[in-house]
């Protein structure tokens, strides 16, 4: 009975971290034919973090299509900026895509295309899913963010440029500190509770 009822709180102490970090850094991107679908890609973002974000990544759809002989980005269905909220208040948090579905069916923004099915370049509107990581910690420049709340100026916030990479995690770093916290703790109490063999009465 001990033995399950430690595999039991294991299961529960692991099933948040199975179902937060779904979009990651090689998540699938692709192309879809249909609004429907691409909306139903962007699923895979969780949008409880995205309200109180550190660090992570995010999975964007946007509408795509051949004008005038050159690829047209026409609507981001989900836009980063409108999702995504960081929990220290920056506004234009550092960003940059690490994989999209464009670049890898050569589908940049201008490049060439055709509406002749004919033509080697023909392109039909589709919609294309690209991945953004995102470092809250750091301005879009890449300058080190400072809270506008110990900022006298009130202007936007400037920092001294960074060297460092940002740091690729999933915008969960402060439950893995609790998670630990509570582990250590939990742990504790079933010691000494094993110690008086108040499981024996179950």
């Amino acid at each position: 009975m001990k033995k399950s009822i430690y595999l039991l709180l294991s299961l529960v102490l692991m099933l948040p971290v199975i179902v937060s970090a779904e979009v990651k850094h090689d998540t699938d991107i692709k192309l879809v034919g249909t609004r429907e679908e691409c909306l139903q890609e962007l699923e895979l973002n969780e949008d409880d973090d995205n309200k109180s974000a550190s660090e992570g990544y995010y999975l964007s759809c946007i509408a795509v299509s051949c004008k005038n002989g050159l690829v047209s980005y026409d609507e981001d269905l989900e836009p980063f900026e409108e999702n995504v909220t960081c929990a220290n208040g920056n506004k234009n948090p550092y960003t940059y895509i690490v994989q999209s579905a464009f670049s890898q069916f050569e589908l940049e923004e201008n490049a060439s295309c055709s509406l002749n099915e004919a033509d080697e370049n023909y392109f039909d509107a589709k919609f294309g899913t690209f991945v953004t990581q995102y470092n809250c910690l750091l301005n879009g420049d890449g300058s080190v963010y400072k809270s506008t709340s110990n900022n006298d100026t009130g202007g936007n916030p400037t920092g001294g440029n960074s060297d460092k990479e940002p740091n690729p995690q999933t915008g969960i770093n402060t439950y893995y500190t609790v998670l630990g916290s509570s582990v250590v703790i939990l742990s504790i109490g079933l010691y000494i509770i094993n110690k008086k063999n108040l499981f024996k009465k179950i």
